[in-house]
């Protein structure tokens, strides 16, 4: 369902939020600290940047306009959070 780029981020997304997930840890908090997240958000888009920006065979080289690259990875950060959180509540969202 998601587009093709989107596919391609989601194991980074759930690799940083496997280590996140922890008992006590942001992913539970009632108010997530947003800067945080956000430092994460940034963090793993710079590391996905760097590493698939030169290779030719990737085809997140292909992507020309880098700009918008960190919004499409927060969203997917916070998208894999709330399914994470409802999952541990059993099935109710509750924050």
């Amino acid at each position: 369902m998601y587009p093709e780029t989107a596919k391609r981020l989601a194991p980074y997304v759930e690799e940083m939020c496997d280590r996140l997930e922890y008992e006590g840890g942001i992913l539970y908090d009632e108010y997530p600290d947003r800067f945080l997240l956000q430092k994460h958000g940034k963090d793993m888009a710079d590391k996905i940047r760097k590493k698939y920006r030169d290779e030719k065979e990737s085809p997140l080289w292909k992507i020309k306009d880098w700009d918008g690259f960190e919004e499409i990875v927060m969203l997917l950060l916070h998208e894999e959070i709330l399914k994470r959180r409802h999952r541990k509540n059993r099935g109710y969202l509750r924050f």
